[in-house]
């Protein structure tokens, strides 16, 4: 197994007036050095010591990261799967303030959110006189009644 294929996180730190390397995959495996160049090669001395020791003493020695690509792949796969469940616990709220702000306009609102289908909106103007349907249905209950 190559050094070469564990990442690196490389920053500088006020606290110690130093750039700092780290090694994800290896715990505890850091370096510093005045300059970027002096960080970096004193990380690879501590990888090459971190592998050496862990052989040594029968540590499970962590596989490297996959290649970027895969890597980028996996992660936007758990962020979309994270923003949908957020955007599912979060919907029927949107859905409600917006067809508050629509109801404002004067107009009958009906809302519905799905994963598959996004938001759908169903409107239609608010009749100020009275709804002739309505008041038929309301007549023929009325003439049923004992």
């Amino acid at each position: 197994m190559s050094q070469d294929t564990y990442s690196l996180i490389l920053y500088w730190s006020d606290d110690d007036e130093a750039f700092i390397a780290s090694v994800p995959e290896l715990p505890g495996c850091m370096a510093h050095g005045e300059t970027r160049a002096q960080a970096i090669e004193q990380i690879e001395i501590a990888i090459e010591n971190w592998l050496d020791t862990a052989r040594e003493i029968g540590r499970e020695i962590p596989t490297p990261p996959k290649h970027m690509a895969e890597y980028k792949k996996e992660l936007d796969q758990r962020t979309r799967q994270t923003l949908e469940a957020g955007l599912q616990n979060a919907m029927p709220a949107i859905t409600e303030a917006l067809a508050q702000e629509i109801a404002k306009s004067g107009k009958s609102v009906w809302t519905r959110y799905s994963l598959e289908r996004g938001i759908e909106v169903l409107t239609h103007e608010q009749q100020t006189e009275p709804d002739q349907v309505g008041l038929e249905s309301a007549a023929r209950r009325k003439s049923r009644e004992p």
